[in-house]
């Protein structure tokens, strides 16, 4: 799915996941950016 240039937001539901350190990944035509994220109840 491509989408235009410009600022973009997802919408996030970790309602399913445990407590812990997750790893996020966002691709695009030049590269990949991956960024830790950490998710507490």
């Amino acid at each position: 799915m491509e989408t235009a240039a410009g600022e973009h937001s997802v919408v996030f539901d970790g309602s399913g996941l445990a407590t812990g350190v997750y790893l996020v990944s966002l691709q695009s035509g030049d590269g990949v950016s991956s960024e830790k994220c950490i998710l507490v109840r």
